[in-house]
């Protein structure tokens, strides 16, 4: 990101670091909004105590996660998004041109359980 909070398209490895949340991890007063390259398999779960959110996506078409969590702390936003921002100017961020009339499906699931 530039200092205008716009993706340079200069992606960093999170392994490791206090975004990464691949073995699953208390987010706590973690600042959170930011990108991630979405799994190849197409499924994310989301765990507060016993409540589960699962996530099924395209992995073809959804390219990125983005995840954002507000200063009131009160709610968490995930989304499956086809490109990052700014994907229109830099196109490795998942451009995709859609010819006129051409249609794209996909689909996105989202499970809940106690």
């Amino acid at each position: 990101m530039d200092e205008e909070l716009l993706p340079t398209g200069n992606m960093k490895l999170v392994k490791d670091s206090p975004y990464d949340l691949s073995e699953g991890t208390v987010i706590g007063a973690k600042e959170i909004d930011i990108a991630y390259l979405a799994h190849k398999n197409g499924i994310y779960f989301l765990q507060f105590n016993r409540q589960i959110i699962k996530l099924e996506y395209d992995p073809d078409f959804f390219k990125y996660l983005q995840v954002f969590i507000p200063p009131d702390r009160m709610s968490l936003a995930v989304e499956p998004v086809s490109a990052a921002t700014n994907a229109f100017n830099i196109p490795h961020l998942g451009r995709r041109e859609i010819a006129p009339g051409e249609k794209i499906k996909t689909e996105l699931r989202i499970s809940y359980e106690e």
